[in-house]
């Protein structure tokens, strides 16, 4: 069946992905590469193509030298601890078989990922009965294509830092943690902000200041 493959911006992701597409395709599976995009994204489009699984590779806030994977399941759940560890048996136990050659499974590339999971949000949150400032700190990561213009078409006044994507996060580490998110926290106070949100690296957690 197929399976839904995507990566955050670290600077391994891509090579990783590839990696994980081969194994995938090796196997007898369709990989749909939906590319860079948010995790709640990803797994939004896994369980809408009604795909039989989807694999992200992503650090998520974690430092920038460290990646890995996150499986999830048609209905765009991640994989349980056990689910994980059956997972892991039949990698280490190198328990998988690859098909023959007429059986190698294709690779599709999806666009507009974040687009449609953005709409999705906005059909079913309505618009601020007033404007509120909002500013976004993004890590440089994959929230940056997601958050600030969903919360600009829902009325807000958006400021955003660190949203920029780059895998190296030059802005701080991808740890929305109170030590990472100083410079921030003084921005919200500086600019007047109402509410400040700060991402991790693949936008699968938030702190609200």
């Amino acid at each position: 069946g197929e399976v839904v493959v995507a990566s955050d911006a670290r600077t391994s992701s891509e090579a990783l992905k590839k990696a994980l597409s081969s194994g995938l395709m090796s196997a007898g599976c369709a990989v749909a590469d939906i590319g860079l995009v948010a995790l709640p994204a990803f797994a939004y489009t896994t369980r809408e193509r009604k795909a039989r699984a989807g694999a992200i590779v992503t650090g998520s806030h974690n430092p920038p030298q460290d990646n890995g994977l996150k499986c999830y399941d048609r209905r765009g759940m991640e994989y349980t601890p056990r689910e994980e560890e059956v997972l892991e048996g039949l990698i280490f136990n190198e328990q998988y078989k690859p098909v023959d050659w007429k059986k190698v499974g294709n690779r599709s590339y999806i666009a507009n990922t974040n687009e449609e999971y953005a709409e999705a949000i906005l059909r079913q949150v309505p618009k601020m009965e007033r404007e509120i400032k909002v500013l976004v700190d993004c890590a440089n990561g994959t929230a940056s294509n997601v958050t600030p213009i969903i919360l600009s078409k829902l009325g807000c006044k958006v400021f955003t830092i660190n949203s920029s994507i780059d895998g190296t996060f030059p802005g701080r580490l991808p740890e929305p943690s109170p030590e990472n998110l100083r410079n921030t926290c003084r921005l919200v106070r500086e600019i007047k902000a109402d509410i400040g949100i700060a991402h991790d690296g693949d936008a699968d957690r938030l702190t609200v200041i």
